[in-house]
Order: C-alpha cells, then structure tokens, then sequence
C-alpha cells in the first residue's frame, strides 16, 4: 500500500523518501501538461493513475482536484468528462481551497527541500499563476475566507518546524504568524476574517480569534497526528486523526471530546454539513458517516481498499471522495459510493502501436487492451489466460504475437477478436518477442526461441538467456543482456558478443536499421551504435533512473522511458537527451512512435499516456483581456495573457478567420496588433503560436456610416441599363448594397463590387423609371447608410423621329420614297467587295 506524505508523520516520510532516493532516485520533469491534449496526457486510468490528495466539489456536476505530479484536474459535468489544467510544476499538490467557480487556490511544494508551490487561478483553471510564499516551507493545506483572506499551514520538514501564513490581498503577499514552538501542521480550516484552527503532528491544535495575531494551544488529550480539522461555527468543530482518532468540541474548543469511530485505520480527512451530519475518510478505503453529531459513526462500502485522502460534499448529497493511484469515489445519496475513474490498473509491460489510431498493450493478469481511435478508448481483449504478459509484437493491424509467464505465446490474424495459444517450446518465462513477418518471429527467455511458419515454435538455443531481443529478419537479430548485447547474422546458428562499456543490465535493445541500433538500462544508461554494434557509445541521459525501454523514429529522434515516471527525447541522434513531464508518477516499462509526434507510453497501475506533439508539452497560449473590446478596422488592440512567446517569430493573432498583419509589439503577455480589414461585426480573437491555439475573446469590429459623394454617371435615360464606373465616398464595407431612391420609388442596384472602401461600381436598369432628381443611397452590411441628395437623375427617353441622328434621316428618306433599303444595303456590299 502507498504511504501518502501529506497525511502521515512528514518527518517520517521524509527520512523515508530520502533513503528511496538513493536507491531509487525520484525524477523531476518539466512543467506540467496543460488542458489542451499537448504534451503526454492520460488515456488509461482515466482521468489520471496518479495519487489524488485533495477534492473540492463546487457544485452537483463541477469539482477540482490535486495530486502527486502537480495534478489539477477539473470536471464540469459530473465526472463524465476531465480537464487536465496545467499547474506548471511536477511536484505534489495536496491543499486547495476553491472560493467559487472562478478562483481557487492549490498548494504542494518539493518534499526534499521544502520549496513551496502556492498556485492561484481566477479564471476556473484556464491559467494557474505562482505565488510567493515569502520562506522555504512545505505548505501542506490552504483554506480561503473569499477571494482575498486565505490562511496556509504547513512547515520546514528538515526541522519539523510549524509554519502558518496568511494573506489579505488575494495572495500578492503571504505574511508568516507565530504558532510558537511545536511541529509540523497538516490541516487549517477559517471560519472568517479573524478565526481559524490549525492542526497536526502530536496531537496540536491551535486556534486564532485574532486574525492569527495570537495563536493559543488547545489540548486534544492525543499525541496521534491530527491530519484534519473542519469547523461547523465559533463552537462546533472536529478533528480526524491517525488510528483513527475523531474529536469534536462544542465550546469553541475549550474541551475536546474523543468519538468512537470504530475503526484504528488513519482518517485523512472530515467533512461536516452542519452540527451533526458528517463524513470521514481515509485508510483501506475507509468511509465513515454520521448523522447525531458523532454519537455513532456508520462504515459505508467505498468499494476500494485503496487509501482515500480527501473527502468533499454538497448539500444537495452529491460526494467525492479521492485517494491513491487516481482513485476518484462518488454518491450522488450520500451513501452508495461509485469509481468513476475508468481504465484497468494492472500493470501494463509493453505498448504496440500499429498507426495513429491502432495500438495494442499487454501486462499483469493477462490484460491485452486495444484501441482502434487513438486512444480515446481502450478495450479489453480476452487472452485466455491469468498469466502475465511481457510483450507484444505486431506486424501489421490483424497479426500480433504475446508472450510471457509460463512459456505463454499467444497469437492473433483478427485483430485480437481471438487470441490463440501456440505450443511453447519453454515452460519457463518469455521476456520478449520480436516478429518480423506473419510468419516469422523471435522469442527470449532461458534461450532464444523462433517460428518461420508463423505456428510452430522451435529452441534456437538454450545456452543463454537475456531481457530483451530484436530482430530485423529471419537472419539478423540482437540479444540483450547484462554487460553484453548478442548478435545473430545466421538466423541464430551462431552468436557474436558485442561488448558494451560497463557492467549492467541491457533491458531494451530497438533497431532503427541493420546499423543503427539503440539500447537502454540500469542507471539511466542510453549505449548507441552505428556500425550494427561493433562499437556501443554511451551517451549522456541526464538522470539515473533505469530506463527500460526504447524506441526510434529514425536515426535521430528516440524516446526512452523508465523509473519513477521518466521520459526522455533526442532529435540529434542522442547527442543530447531532454527531459520530458509524463505526468506520471509510476515508472513506465514500454513506449512506442508512430512519427516524431505521436507516441503512446504504458506502465504500473495501467498507466497509458499518449502525445501527439511530440512530447513537448508547450502550454498553448493563454488570452486573459483585449483593450479595446471594440472598435473599427486599424484599431490598435492589446492582448494580454502568457505564453505569446518572447518574440512574435511566425506566430500570429486571429481576428475570426483574418490574420492580423500589422504589429506594433510582442511579448511573452502583452500583443499589441491593429484590427485587420474584411472582418465584420462580433469575432473570436485568438493568438497562435507553435504550441497552439489560444482561448477566444470577443471583439466587435465597428465602422463608422458610408457617405456617398458622387457617381459617375449621373444620370441615364429611361428603359435604358446604366453602368456607374465611380460610386464614390467613404468608409465601403464589402458586401455593401446601393439605391436609388425617389420617394416610394426604388431602384436596388445590381451587380454591386465594393472595389473599395472609396469607390463601388454597379448598374441601375431604368426601364419604367419615373424620370426626375434621385437621391444615391449605399447600405453596408452593418445596416448604416449613406446618401447622397438628388445625386442622379433619370432623364425622359429620346424620341427617334426627332432627334436628327443618321437612322432618323434615313427613315424620313425612305419615307418620302428618295432612298432604297435594298439598294443602301448592297451598295454596302459593293463597296466592301470592292475592298477585298
């Protein structure tokens, strides 16, 4: 069973964790993924594998939690779906305090050096920004009046020293108070302004009617930790403890009264509705509720055993309980208590992936899992079989092989809808599989075993053994094992050892070609060749933890996964190797890429994490105010958040879908840009940079009314279509429409092009037009006009008798009988043939 440190003897747990360190170095990583699926992200157990240590529940559907690896997640609707929010440490979280949807407060910090984490949002978790807690102290829990006055406890856990600190501006600055001597606090609870209690190791109780000015001991009659103190009003208040100790007083905290609660399990943490009705939680999925004050304490069936940290309620009877490996616990009664964390968590040794949507992953118990849409789900197959399951090789989406505990080799041609058991050639364990073909494969446990017909198994030798074996055909193959790697060019008739630079174990060995071949081990050890292992290089990983897998994209670009959660990347063939955050706190024992970005990644508690950018996990930019929110085109508007960047680069700002192309300056939280032409009314602006896309605030593009100043033409005859070349003016916007108006009478213009915002073209057909003075109107897609007066006229159609034109000298000549049309039309012909 996991020990969590918050809530158990800090001391303790320190000098404990510092023994495992030595042994077992922990990692620290990067910041913490953001809410956007960037980075690695959890897709079994979801919504996390990771120990949560504190839940606070907003209303029915919304609640907010944190955990170990700087988890916060959050869920708007009831659980169904998570919000991985970035809290930019990998570090614990194990206090918050949430003042409404908006704001909250987390706290946490290094357990190794007592560096504090006090983290703050106001925008429901879009952005958590960092908070100066003023000394080195662990903050262990927060509580928060409002959004203003929050008090935090917690201490130096070199020298068990108490420290309590208070804020009265939102967190801007943290004052210390003087809890004068003791030990470590673990819990603080504020009724108001001026009065709190704090508790924590050997039995302390402390309360402030002062605002924290003075801190005055109260005796518990315990030297048990007291891991949590909740306050009903100025009388009424209990405390939770190890062994499972519940106090309650009813006088302000002059007396303290033991409670049976019927159990000698720790109790982590209590959470009252009023005087009498009651929860606690805490060790072997203990959960505890009274409804008389105490007077009895009834065991509720969580359904776990796992360790349960926290506990929150809302009136209306919907719980949360949280604790260890991810375990989230809800009652929508009070009483009947449900996982709503979904996912197996049996430890997952191996992750294959076929593309971007199909990968399959095996471990303990025999669980084969599957997903065929990225991972967005994952389902079980049915192996046959209890036994444990090393590894898994796929040659294609339909053919894959499994091995493991008891010689098992299983195989599947439908995609794992079945999965057949093959006669093994070995009663012992199978470490590893390599399949090159449908019918050609490798195995490896106490020797190097292999079918060419895809069914029967045959022993290529017995004379060694290794962890790990991978083969580019039939012929060549490597083995590894400890301070040696085999080579087979022959299809196993003969083996080369290969010399590597030191004593250790090999546990992965992956081919990116018959030269380049990567391999990884114990102490953090990375050894490359390019020679097909002639020569073995060690290259610089930058941790101690063992690595126990690996995989490569190409010659360079690899990931390596390992102990206690690490992750490591080369683009530069391994030259360098950066730390990546996996989020997770288990080590990791397979990973496997698609392409430089995505890459699935599987370990203890079924951990599975998935990236699809790479791993880098840059937090996409964040908007939190536009000034102005309004205003028309060339408008300059500054943007105001994090994670713009240091220096704009091809990154760029969005009006709806027009990019903005002017801009004046660039910061990492300020943009300065000018409102871009052929936007229109109300869009989302959004700032993109290579790690994403931002949030969207809104901006309404305003513009002020078209005038109309003149047209060209400016008049034409009825039953005549006119062409205007220059309907001119101000302040056009595309999608404009242009009339002309007299009186009742309108004539809508067809065939309108805004050229631009000074000139329109377009035509008026004036067939019946009543002749006379119109006035020239040009309407924008905002509905504002303009109008020019009298601006065009409409002139009474020429007579064609009286005009004195050619055609009308012609008719009169044929009328008086002096010319031929006939004889006029050939004379034409004459003289064109005449021409030619």
């Amino acid at each position: 069973m996991k020990k969590r440190w918050n809530r158990l003897d800090l001391s303790v747990y320190l000098t404990l964790i510092l023994l495992v360190s030595v042994m077992f170095p922990l990692f620290n990583s990067a910041p913490a993924l953001s809410s956007n699926p960037t980075g690695w992200y959890w897709q079994n157990p979801y919504p996390t594998g990771n120990d949560l240590i504190s839940v606070r529940a907003i209303d029915s559907e919304s609640a907010w939690m944190v955990g170990s690896k700087g988890a916060i997640l959050r869920t708007d609707d009831g659980g169904s779906t998570w919000e991985q929010q970035t809290s930019g440490t990998s570090d614990y979280l194990c206090g918050m305090a949430v003042v409404d949807s908006s704001i909250a407060w987390a706290v946490g910090g290094n357990v190794f050096n007592s560096t504090p984490i006090i983290l703050k949002t106001t925008d429901g978790g879009n952005l958590w920004s960092p908070q100066s807690a003023g000394v080195n102290a662990f903050p262990v829990d927060i509580d928060a009046v409002d959004a203003t006055t929050a008090w935090i406890a917690g201490g130096i856990l070199s020298s068990n020293t108490p420290v309590i600190l208070k804020t009265t501006d939102g967190g801007a600055t943290w004052v210390p108070q003087n809890p004068g001597s003791g030990n470590l606090l673990y819990d603080v609870d504020a009724l108001n302004n001026n009065t709190a209690w704090v508790v924590g190791v050997n039995g302390v109780i402390l309360k402030t009617t002062d605002g924290g000015a003075t801190w005055v001991p109260q005796n518990s009659g315990t030297t048990n930790v007291l891991e949590n103190v909740v306050a009903v009003d100025n009388n009424i208040a209990w405390i939770a403890g190890d062994g499972g100790v519940i106090l309650k007083t009813t006088d302000g905290g002059a007396t303290w009264v033991p409670q049976n609660s019927g159990t000698d399990k720790n109790l982590t943490e209590l959470f009252a509705l009023d005087a009498n009705t009651a929860w606690v939680v805490g060790g072997n999925g203990v959960i505890l509720k009274t409804t008389d004050g105490g007077a009895t304490w009834v065991p509720q069936n969580s359904g776990t055993s796992n360790y349960l940290y926290s506990v929150s309620i809302i009136e209306s009877g919907c719980s949360w309980a949280v604790g260890v490996d991810g375990t989230i616990l809800k009652s929508t009664n009070g009483s009947d208590w449900a996982d709503q964390c979904r996912g197996v968590r049996n430890t997952l040794m191996e992750i294959e992936a076929i593309n971007n949507n199909i990968a399959w992953a095996v471990g303990d118990g025999g669980v084969i899992l599957k997903t065929t849409d990225g991972g967005a789900s994952w389902n079980s197959q049915n192996s046959g079989t209890s036994n444990h399951l090393r590894e898994i090789s796929a040659v294609s989406e339909n053919i894959a092989w499994t091995v493991g505990m008891d010689g098992i080799i299983l195989k599947t041609v439908d995609g794992g809808t079945n999965w057949i058991s093959q006669s093994s050639p070995t009663p012992k364990w199978l470490y590893a599989v390599s399949a090159t073909d449908s019918s050609t494969a490798w195995a490896l446990g106490a020797g190097v075993f292999k079918t060419v017909n895809g069914v029967d198994w045959y022993v290529v030798t017995d004379q060694f053994s290794g962890n790990d074996i991978a083969a580019l055909n039939a012929n060549i193959a490597w083995v590894a094992s400890f301070g040696v790697i085999k080579k087979t060019t022959d299809g196993g008739a003969t083996w080369v050892d290969q010399s590597v630079p030191g004593q250790f174990h090999i546990w992965e060995i992956y081919p990116v070609n018959a030269n380049i071949l990567w391999a990884v081990g114990d102490g953090g050890r990375i050894l490359k060749t390019t020679d097909g292992g002639t020569n073995w290089i060690l290259q610089d990983s930058g941790t101690t933890n063992s690595l126990y897998d690996v995989v490569a994209v190409d010659a360079t670009t690899a990931w390596a996964v390992g102990m206690s959660g690490v992750i490591l990347k080369t683009t530069d063939g391994g030259n360098s190797w950066v730390t990546q955050n996996s989020g997770a706190y288990d080590s990791l024992y397979g990973i496997d890429a698609i392409d430089p970005n995505v890459a699935w990644t599987c370990g203890m508690v079924g951990t599975i994490l998935h990236t699809v950018d790479g791993g880098a996990g840059t937090p996409v930019p964040h908007l939190t105010s536009l000034a102005p929110e309004s205003g028309p085109v060339g408008t300059e508007v500054t943007l105001s958040g994090s994670r713009f960047g240091a220096s704009q680069g091809s990154s760029r700002v969005y009006f709806g879908s027009v990019q903005a192309t002017q801009y004046n300056s660039w910061s990492d939280t300020q943009i300065r840009c000018l409102v871009p032409d052929g936007i229109n009314g109300t869009v989302q602006v959004t700032v993109v940079t290579g790690a994403g896309t931002s949030n969207g605030l809104p901006f309404t593009v305003t513009y002020p009314a078209p005038t109309v100043t003149s047209i060209t033409p400016n008049s034409g005859n009825q039953n005549s279509v006119v062409s205007i070349t220059n309907l001119a003016g101000t302040n056009f916007l595309s999608g404009a429409s242009a009339r002309l108006e007299k009186g009742t009478k309108v004539i809508n213009a067809t065939e309108v092009v805004v050229v631009s915002p000074t000139k329109i073209t377009c035509k008026f057909n004036l067939s019946g037009a009543e002749t006379g003075a119109y006035d020239v109107v040009v309407k924008n897609p905002d509905n504002q006009e303009g109008r020019l007066v009298a601006g065009f006229t409409v002139k009474t159609a020429p007579n064609p008798c009286g005009g004195g034109g050619s055609a009308s000298l012609v008719l009169f000549g044929v009328a008086m009988g002096l010319i031929s049309l006939a004889g006029t039309g050939y004379g034409r012909r004459r003289a064109r043939n005449s021409q030619g």
